[in-house]
């Protein structure tokens, strides 16, 4: 009998899902001054590879209270309003107290979504880089400044010719010799002031 239950002991332990508090930040359109903002976000993540569980996070339905006549819950994050982008882990490494992430990013659902127009590509764009600011700054948040370096691979990412702002680096492969975003990457801080109003909360 108890051989039996410690057997049963070792399977529910080795079937337990290890949970911990992360946070991420996703971007919302103020409501009332349309500014677009970031915003800070719990997350229970079940622990392997952690950014990559909040780079899923960024990309999904973040619900708020909605009170009117009936109280609902309403999606506000703007990653997850224009159809499904999916993300995908190409690899990650440690070395000397700095963590490597490189990533893929789909954005066919998107675009297919959004049309072909020269507004569409835009809003494409700006949504991309939404995402490349929103993962540094997870990413800060959870690692440190300097701690970090990624990589993103953005799939079916549609023509940049003649738009407004910095053209959005997409590293196809993914590693060096490719220079990677950091937390003190000047196109990252310049991406922050073309997606991100001024003197957000």
């Amino acid at each position: 009998m108890r051989v039996v239950l410690l057997t049963i002991f070792f399977i529910a332990f080795m079937k337990a899902t290890v949970l911990v508090n992360r946070f991420y930040y996703f971007p919302y359109q103020d409501i009332n001054s349309l500014k677009v903002c970031l915003q800070k976000a719990p997350l229970l993540s079940s622990e392997g590879i952690p950014l990559e569980n909040v780079a899923r996070a960024i990309f999904a339905p973040t619900k708020t209270l909605k009170v009117a006549q009936k109280i609902s819950y309403e999606n506000i994050n703007l990653l997850s309003k224009y159809g499904k982008i999916a993300v995908k882990l190409k690899f990650d490494r440690y070395k000397k107290g700095i963590y490597d992430y490189s990533f893929i990013i789909d954005l066919k659902e998107l675009v297919s979504n959004l049309g072909t127009s020269k507004k569409a590509h835009q809003k494409v764009i700006n949504l991309a880089k939404l995402f490349v600011v929103s993962l540094i700054k997870s990413a800060q948040s959870n690692f440190g400044k300097g701690k970090f370096r990624i990589w993103i691979h953005f799939l079916h990412l549609p023509s940049q010719k003649n738009l407004k702002g910095f053209k959005l680096i997409n590293q196809n492969k993914g590693d060096w010799p490719n220079w990677p975003y950091t937390s003190s990457s000047k196109i990252y801080k310049q991406y922050i002031k073309e997606v991100l109003a001024k003197h957000c909360p």
